[in-house]
C-alpha cells in the first residue's frame, strides 16, 4: 500500500511538472522536439555531461480532433573524444632463467628500444652491479652474488623502463 501511494504521488508530481512547460504544437513539429520533466548538466576540465528526463517526439500528426505523436524514441548521440598518444612504447623485456645459478640473461624483444642499461640491486637498495645491454640478449654474471632476491632496473638513456626480480640460488 505504501508503494502504491508513493507511485501515485510521484505520478501526480511528474504530470504537474510536465503541464508547467509551455509546450506549443509548433515546437513539436521540429525533427527532434522533446517534452522534458527534468534535466541537468555538469562540466569540468575533462568534459561536459548533460541529461534530460522526458520523451523525444520524432513526428507529430494533428487535426482538430486529435494529436498523434509517432515514434517516441530516446536519441543516441555519440561524440568521439580525442585519443591521447600512448606515452610509452610496448616494452618487452624479460630475464631468464629464474631462479639463477651462475648466469642469467636479459632479453629485449622491443626493436625500437635501444641504448639500454641495467642496475642490479639487493633488497637493501645497495647497487651490486650495472652495465649496458649490448644485444637483444645479454648475459649477466651472477657468480659473485649471494643467495638472495635481487631487483634489476632496466633503463633507456636514464629513463626507467622496467623492473625485473631475480632470485639467486
Amino acid at each position: 500500500m505504501k508503494y502504491f501511494i508513493l507511485v501515485l504521488t510521484l505520478l501526480a508530481y511528474t504530470s504537474s511538472q510536465c503541464q508547467n512547460n509551455d509546450l506549443k504544437i509548433e515546437d513539436l513539429n521540429s525533427s527532434l522536439a522533446s517534452l522534458n520533466a527534468s534535466g541537468g548538466s555538469s562540466k569540468n576540465e575533462f568534459g561536459e555531461f548533460s541529461f534530460s528526463i522526458g520523451q523525444v517526439f520524432t513526428n507529430l500528426n494533428n487535426s482538430s480532433n486529435y494529436n498523434i505523436s509517432e515514434g517516441v524514441h530516446q536519441p543516441e548521440e555519440i561524440q568521439m573524444a580525442e585519443l591521447l598518444p600512448d606515452p610509452e612504447p610496448s616494452i618487452e623485456i624479460s630475464s631468464f632463467p629464474n631462479p639463477v645459478d651462475d648466469y642469467f640473461f636479459i632479453e629485449n624483444n622491443s626493436p625500437k628500444i635501444k641504448n639500454l642499461t641495467y642496475q642490479l640491486f639487493d633488497l637493501y637498495g645497495k647497487l651490486m652491479q650495472s652495465g649496458k645491454l649490448q644485444q637483444s640478449t645479454t648475459r649477466i654474471n651472477g657468480t659473485r652474488l649471494r643467495s638472495a632476491m635481487y631487483v634489476v632496473n632496466v633503463m633507456e638513456e636514464g629513463r626507467h623502463l622496467k623492473t625485473l626480480k631475480i632470485i639467486k640460488r
